[in-house]
């Protein structure tokens, strides 16, 4: 019901019909009017379930985007792990060769090889 004054009849209505009774036509009105107000709950209904189905696909979109971005980030990561597990083993193996290599100079020589600072070794 769209209409204030259709509102107030409805309401008058209803309670003439719980006090005393209605005349036939009163009960045709009112039950004219309580179809009007089924008619609009019915169609505001449909429109708020209507709404409530497009928020829900897109909140389903927008789950399965992050799903997608969770699995490629997990994937990421452990990608990330690997690199970082193999990149510290090269490091143990470089800093084990240096370390053999400075041993077997000083066999040979019988003295501690000196090791160049970083910047010194680049310029060279």
């Amino acid at each position: 019901m769209s209409d204030q004054a259709e509102r107030t009849r409805y309401e008058a209505l209803k309670e003439r019909k719980r006090a005393a009774g209605l005349t036939e036509p009163e009960s045709g009105e009112l039950a004219q009017l309580e179809q009007r107000l089924c008619d609009v709950e019915t169609t505001a209904l449909a429109v708020a379930t209507s709404q409530t189905q497009q928020q829900n696909d897109s909140l389903q979109a927008e789950l399965a985007q992050l799903q997608s971005e969770e699995a490629e980030l997990e994937a990421l990561l452990a990608r990330k792990e690997r690199f970082l597990f193999h990149t510290r083993a090269l490091a143990r193996r470089i800093e084990a060769e240096r370390q053999d290599l400075l041993a077997s100079y000083q066999r040979i020589t019988g003295e501690e090889l000196r090791e160049l600072g970083a910047t010194q070794a680049a310029s060279r």
